[in-house]
């Protein structure tokens, strides 16, 4: 092997050392059981949307509480950005963030419900 191969499989094996780490980490953090999630959201979703699915993780995980954060998107995204909250659900558009990472969960369905007489009734939309 010459020597600048022997440089590159030195290397090499620093990097898969560091590979095995990260995912023995990985794996370490996945066996949480307990602690606390603290949530910023908005009262929509803190009040009509996440109660079930609260509910269903502590069924599952019963050690594990969960603070919730309400307030506007802008002061959840500062919760966020300051680690006051491990994570935000948010709608609407959100403007692009260097240090936040957006990851769509779900689609609102929205309808406009009309008297069958109203003048909207008609409308395609």
């Amino acid at each position: 092997m010459t020597p600048a191969g022997e440089e590159v499989l030195i290397r090499a094996r620093k990097v898969l050392n560091e590979i095995n780490n990260i995912t023995e980490i990985s794996k370490d953090l996945r066996k949480v059981t307990q602690g606390r999630l603290n949530i910023a959201t908005t009262h929509t979703q803190s009040r009509y949307v996440l109660p079930p699915i609260i509910k269903s993780l502590h069924v599952h995980y019963p050690d594990i509480k969960v603070n919730l954060i309400q307030g506007t998107s802008i002061q959840n995204l500062k919760s966020v950005r300051e680690g006051d909250a491990d994570f935000t659900i948010l709608s609407g558009n959100i403007a692009e963030d260097k240090q936040l990472v957006k990851i769509n969960c779900f689609k609102w369905q929205r309808f406009i419900v009309v008297p069958k007489n109203h003048p909207f009734a008609t409308q395609r939309m």
